[in-house]
């Protein structure tokens, strides 16, 4: 499950431009978009909310928010 989070969250990093000052592909992305099922849409934006959840986390109360989240989202794209 982390691992599959892992990939979704570093294609979703690609997705939006992460990795530099490149001008965006927006037909690319389009194509990206409209490949994707609900559910795989649902659970990619779980995933990036995940991350950016552990990323700002600096206590120990928004580190177990964050787990929460990790664990109920991907329940919400049943």
């Amino acid at each position: 499950m982390r691992r599959t989070l892992l990939a979704v969250v570093v294609v979703a990093g690609g997705l939006m431009g992460c990795g530099g000052p490149e001008p965006l592909d927006t037909e690319g992305l389009e194509a990206v978009n409209q490949s994707l099922s609900g559910r795989e849409a649902c659970l990619e934006a779980c995933a990036v909310q995940s991350s950016r959840c552990w990323q700002n986390a600096t206590t120990p109360e928004q580190q177990q928010r964050c787990a929460l989240l990790e664990e109920s989202c991907p329940r919400k794209c049943e």
